[in-house]
């Protein structure tokens, strides 16, 4: 059985980590429980806007940059880098 092209695998991880990305940040991150018949499960995204609302900035400044801005810019970078041609022998190295 032949092994799959590495450009092929790393494809496919830049595109699983984006998916990944994407459900960790909509997801629910844990369950709070009120009394007994009240629940709340807020996902990333919610837990930045409502510390907006509240107005921590500092704390919604750092979980926004630490969970979301970082994240992107080395998904974006790992990408450019993958899709990068050589100029010299004008190939990706993905293919």
């Amino acid at each position: 059985m032949a092994r799959p092209k590495v450009g092929v695998t790393i494809a496919l991880l830049l595109l699983v980590s984006a998916f990944s990305l994407g459900l960790g940040l909509t997801l629910p991150l844990m369950q709070v429980e009120k009394l007994y018949f009240f629940t709340q499960t807020p996902s990333l995204l919610e837990v930045i806007g409502t510390t907006a609302q509240s107005g921590d900035w500092l704390i919604t400044i750092a979980i926004a940059l630490f969970s979301i801005v970082f994240p992107l810019v080395k998904l974006s970078v790992v990408f450019i880098t993958a899709m990068a041609r050589d100029a010299t022998t004008h190939t990706s190295p993905l293919f």
